[in-house]
């Protein structure tokens, strides 16, 4: 009785909900919520995605193929959001806080949980609401959404008797490059401020430079100004890695260039032609650059060993494995 009124139900009905802009939500039952990164390259990493789907629709993202595991196309990624309705109750039943002593649960890997439907529907504060009742576990939360403020209070319990984290991608300070990059995530500003309120109420934070897009963002102006405002709005630490290109995000992506920037749709192309990522010498450079910002504006060139930050270090090379399996076939 108690958790039913803790999570009442987020959809009466079984039916889609059509929202503004054509996107349609569903609800979703999965039978796990944690699930476990063994088979990639995050060997002590435990994810937990709240939605399927992601409403803010960028255009590099790598997760788009996932939808495919659904029998829908990929272009369905950002207007047919998965709502998993019962994740806050199995997280109640199923969490296991002896077994993941050790490991990093990290929320939001393969779609935002502070996306759009989150202001409405409200998984990732419920499942928060979890967490703040137990102690001894290492939890991140990483987002471009600037709604993740809503949840200081909740943060606030959660560091208390937990290692925790929030980490915010933002790519560029470019706010009208963004807007068509990223069409619907919060804005710079608003993500910068969101940052500050919950860095000066004493929680870790970190601003995650992902993905450095080539000739886009990766210049020096441009990486530099990110690196200055996350020190300026209290972040604890800075991470980046160069865009990472499945083919259903190639797709996309080569369609925005030729429509937005068609001097680059030809470099794209012949830098990522058969492969996912461009080559060593481009990224050792660019990241290194980040390095020689890091040390400038304060940052620990290279941070002692965080689970934290270690675990996020390789998300696009994770190749897939951060989707959960865990679908029922049949109509919730």
């Amino acid at each position: 009785m108690e958790q039913a009124l803790l999570f009442p139900e987020a959809f009466p009905v079984q039916q889609p909900i059509r929202e503004k802009n054509s996107v349609q939500y569903f609800p979703l039952l999965a039978k796990t919520v944690l699930n476990s990164c063994n088979s990639c390259r995050l060997p002590n990493a435990v994810t937990l995605n709240p939605y399927r789907g992601c409403e803010f629709g960028c255009n590099y993202c790598y997760a788009r193929y996932t939808h495919e595991f659904m029998n829908l196309d990929w272009e369905d990624f950002e207007n047919r959001i998965f709502v998993k309705t019962s994740a806050p109750r199995i997280l109640m039943r199923t969490l296991d806080c002896d077994k993941l002593r050790g490991k990093h649960i990290a929320i939001g890997t393969a779609t935002d949980p502070y996306q759009p439907a989150e202001a409405r529907f409200m998984i990732t504060r419920q499942l928060l609401e979890v967490f703040s009742q137990v102690k001894g576990l290492t939890i991140s939360i990483t987002t471009k959404s600037a709604l993740f403020r809503r949840d200081l209070d909740l943060f606030v319990k959660i560091a208390e008797n937990n290692r925790f984290r929030i980490n915010l991608s933002l790519i560029s300070l470019n706010a009208r490059l963004l807007r068509v990059l990223e069409p619907k995530a919060s804005s710079p500003e608003s993500r910068l401020a969101s940052l500050k309120m919950v860095s000066d109420a004493g929680i870790p934070t970190a601003v995650f430079i992902m993905p450095i897009l080539p000739a886009l963002t990766d210049g020096l102006k441009t990486l530099e100004s990110v690196v200055r405002a996350a020190r300026e709005h209290g972040a604890s630490d800075i991470h980046a890695r160069v865009l990472f290109l499945r083919d259903s995000a190639k797709r996309i992506l080569y369609s925005w260039l030729e429509r937005h920037e068609p001097r680059l749709a030809q470099r794209y192309k012949a830098l990522y032609n058969k492969r996912a990522y461009t080559e060593t010498q481009y990224q050792k450079r660019t990241l290194g650059v980040v390095e020689s910002l890091k040390a400038k504006y304060g940052y620990s060139s290279r941070p002692e060993k965080d689970l934290l930050v270690e675990s996020f270090s390789r998300i696009g090379e994770a190749q897939g494995t951060f989707e959960e399996p865990d679908l029922f076939e049949g109509p919730c």
